[in-house]
C-alpha cells in the first residue's frame, strides 16, 4: 500500500516515497557533477604542470645537447688540427723523397733508355754484316759446290750408284728401326697405363671388400691380373672373382677367351674384365660369351653384386648335397642371361634410388634454406617493430623477454655453438 498524503493548496493526492526519491536523485546528482567537475579541474591543473615540467625537461635536454655537441664539435676541430699538422709535416718530408726517388729513376731510365738504343743499333749493324757475309759465303760455297758436283758426277758416276743403293738400304733399315722402336714406346706407355688401372682397381677392391683375399698377379706370371677370393662372416672361401683389366683404344674380342683360359687355370668361378673401351655391341656393363665386361666406374658396383650371389650360393651350397654339380649349377646360373638380367636390374634399381636420393636432398636443403630465410625475416620485422614501439612508449611497454637484447645475445650464442 502506497504511503499518501493530501496537498493543502491543490487537494492533489502525493505519494511520499516516490517525492522522497525524486528528491534524493535531484540531490545525488548535483553532488555527483559537481565532484566531477572538481576531479576534472583537478586533472586538467595536473595535467598542465606535468606538461609544463616535461617541456622544461625537454628545452634542458636540448640546450644540454647543444652545449655537448659545441663541446665535441671544438674538440674534433682541435684533434684534426692537430692530426692534419702532423700529415702534413710527415706527408711533406716523404714527398720530397719521393720526388727525389722518382727524379733519379727517371734519370735511371733515361740512361738505360740510351744505352739500350746503343745496343740495338750496334745489334742491327752486327746483324746486318753478318748477313751480309752469309751471303757472300753461300754464294761462294754454291759456285764451289756447282763446280765439285760437276767434277763428282763426270768421274764417280757408275761408284755413286753402288753407295747411293747402300744408303737407300741403310736409310730403310733405319726408318724400321725407328717404327720398331716407337711401337715398343706405344705398348710401354699402353702398359704403364694398364699396370695403373689394375693397381686402382686392386686398391679399390681391398678398401671396398677388407675381410676377402684380393691377389695380385706378378707382371710376367702366366694368368689374369687379380683373384678375389670372396669370404663369408666365418672367414670361410665362397668362390673366386677373376679380373682382367684392359686400357687399349680398342677392344680385342681375344680377351674374352684369353680370361676363359686364365679362370681354368685358376680355378675361378666368375670372370670380369674391366676395360677402359667396351664392345661395340654395349652401352653399359654386360655378359659376354661367359665373361662379364664393365667399364673401371661399374666395376665396384657388379662384383658388389656377384659377391653377393656368391655369399647366398655358398649357403645352399653348404646345406645341400653334390658338390659338383652344385658347383657346375652355380657357373652356369652365374653365366647365364638370366643372372645378367637380374644384377642389370639390381643396378638400375640401385642408380634409380641413387638419383631420387640425390634429388630429394636437394629439394629438402631449398626448402630448409627457403623456411629458414622467412622465419629470419619474420623475426627480424618483429625484432624492429618491437623495437619502435619501445623506443616511441618507452617502459610503459610490456617486456617481451624473447626480445630483449640479453635473450637475443644469448639465443644467437646458442646458435653458434650449436653449429
Amino acid at each position: 500500500m502506497k504511503n499518501t498524503i493530501i496537498c493543502p493548496t491543490c487537494q492533489t493526492p502525493l505519494d511520499v516515497e516516490e517525492a522522497i526519491k525524486e528528491n534524493l536523485e535531484k540531490n545525488f546528482n548535483a553532488d555527483f557533477l559537481k565532484r566531477k567537475h572538481e576531479l576534472e579541474q583537478q586533472f586538467d591543473a595536473k595535467e598542465k604542470n606535468f606538461q609544463e615540467k616535461e617541456n622544461a625537461l625537454a628545452d634542458e635536454k636540448e640546450r644540454q645537447d647543444r652545449i655537448i655537441s659545441e663541446k665535441l664539435r671544438k674538440a674534433e676541430d682541435l684533434q684534426r688540427i692537430k692530426i692534419e699538422k702532423e700529415v702534413s709535416e710527415k706527408t711533406g718530408a716523404e714527398l720530397e723523397a719521393l720526388k727525389k726517388e722518382n727524379q733519379e729513376r727517371k734519370d735511371a731510365a733515361k740512361l738505360m733508355q740510351t744505352r739500350e738504343l746503343e745496343l740495338l743499333k750496334q745489334q742491327r749493324q752486327i746483324t746486318e754484316e753478318r748477313e751480309a757475309l752469309e751471303l757472300q759465303v753461300e754464294r761462294t760455297l754454291a759456285k764451289e759446290r756447282k763446280v765439285i758436283e760437276e767434277k763428282v758426277r763426270k768421274t764417280e758416276q757408275d761408284a755413286n750408284f753402288l753407295k747411293s743403293q747402300e744408303s737407300e738400304h741403310l736409310i730403310s733399315g733405319l726408318k724400321q728401326q725407328l717404327e720398331n722402336m716407337q711401337r715398343k714406346m706405344e705398348q710401354g706407355s699402353m702398359q704403364v697405363q694398364g699396370e695403373v688401372m689394375e693397381l686402382e682397381l686392386e686398391k679399390l677392391l681391398i678398401q671396398t671388400f677388407p675381410f676377402d683375399e684380393i691377389t695380385e698377379i706378378l707382371k710376367g706370371a702366366n694368368g689374369a691380373d687379380i683373384l678375389h677370393k670372396v669370404r663369408n662372416l666365418q672367414m670361410n672361401d665362397c668362390g673366386t672373382i677373376v679380373f682382367e683389366s684392359k686400357r687399349a683404344k680398342a677392344f680385342v674380342p681375344a680377351w674374352i677367351d684369353k680370361l676363359k683360359a686364365d679362370m681354368r687355370h685358376h680355378k675361378g668361378l666368375i670372370p670380369v674384365l674391366v676395360t677402359e673401351v667396351l664392345p661395340k655391341d654395349m652401352k653399359q656393363f654386360g655378359l659376354k660369351d661367359g665373361v662379364w665386361v664393365c667399364t673401371f666406374n661399374e666395376a665396384i658396383a657388379l662384383v658388389t653384386v656377384l659377391r653377393q650371389n656368391l655369399l647366398s650360393l655358398q649357403e645352399q651350397k653348404v646345406a645341400g648335397e653334390n658338390k659338383g654339380e652344385k658347383q657346375q649349377m652355380l657357373y652356369d646360373y652365374l653365366t647365364s642371361h638370366e643372372f645378367a638380367h637380374h644384377i642389370e636390374f639390381v643396378l638400375s634399381g640401385f642408380k634409380a634410388m641413387q638419383e631420387t636420393l640425390t634429388k630429394e636432398k636437394k629439394v629438402a636443403i631449398k626448402n630448409w634454406k627457403e623456411r629458414e630465410k622467412q622465419i629470419e625475416m619474420m623475426t627480424q620485422n618483429t625484432i624492429e617493430i618491437y623495437g619502435s614501439i619501445k623506443g616511441i612508449a618507452g617502459t610503459s611497454v610490456k617486456e617481451v623477454k624473447a626480445l630483449e637484447f640479453d635473450e637475443l645475445l644469448l639465443d644467437e650464442g646458442d646458435s653458434l655453438a650449436n653449429v
